[in-house]
């Protein structure tokens, strides 16, 4: 059960105590990613520049390949919304029970350690009819949302002419992960995850399931942030 995409909006009342809810996810802007670059320079002194400036960021270079004219690099991160846009989610959330956490927030698909309390349909019970069910058709639940990024970049580096031509392709692997907890029946819920994998200048999608059936289709992209910082490098 997809607990982090669910659109639904839904009215609870215990006596005195009414619960409410919304979300709406909106689609990533979608631009071109500038990833190829002819430098001033000749072959040598981009080659060294490449190897000598990753080394010290965030990369690990995995192959080297001067005759091939070809490095690979990989990385990770724990801040996925600084390279990648995966759209944003708009949400609500109002409870007399829970007011603190009463309010709208929105953020990014790709951040990492978002909290949030929102409500789920509670399923109807296997014959009989139970009061909780009766008076109360909807769980809440508290949830904390974590992201993870990585990737692997190929990148090409050709002489052109008495110039230097460097081209960057990264495969990203973005992952959503949610540890949730049910506050109505207070026990917490088995671990839910997601993951989708897209090219610089591609688009990843990844289709997920509301409570209420629903199909959502979830899309990222890249921001352009690595590819310009490898690009950087040569330089």
């Amino acid at each position: 059960m997809r607990y982090l995409f669910i659109i639904l909006a839904s009215l609870s009342v215990i006596g005195c105590v009414s619960v409410q809810s919304s979300e709406k996810y909106l689609q990533p802007s979608v631009k071109n990613i500038s990833n190829n670059l002819v430098l001033n320079a000749d072959f040598e002194t981009v080659w060294g520049n490449l190897i000598k400036n990753l080394s010290s960021q965030y990369f690990v270079i995995n192959n080297i390949s001067k005759e091939s004219r070809l490095l690979n690099v990989s990385f990770t991160s724990d801040e996925p919304d600084k390279f990648i846009d995966c759209g944003s989610m708009y949400r609500s959330f109002k409870s007399s029970h829970y007011p603190d956490a009463s309010g709208t927030k929105i953020y990014s698909v790709a951040s990492n350690n978002v909290k949030f309390l929102t409500t789920v349909k509670a399923p109807p019970p296997p014959g009989g009819v139970i009061v909780l069910y009766e008076s109360n058709p909807f769980y809440t639940l508290q949830v904390l949302k974590t992201t993870k990024l990585e990737g692997r970049t190929n990148i090409f580096v050709a002489p052109k002419g008495n110039k230097t031509e460097i081209r960057a392709n990264t495969r990203y692997i973005f992952t959503n992960a949610a540890r949730v907890r049910n506050l109505t029946l207070k026990i917490p819920v088995p671990s839910d995850s997601w993951s989708v994998s897209f090219n610089s200048n591609g688009t990843g999608t990844k289709n997920l399931l509301s409570t209420d059936g629903e199909t959502i289709e979830v899309s990222c992209v890249s921001k352009g942030i690595l590819e310009a910082n490898i690009l950087k490098a040569a330089d």
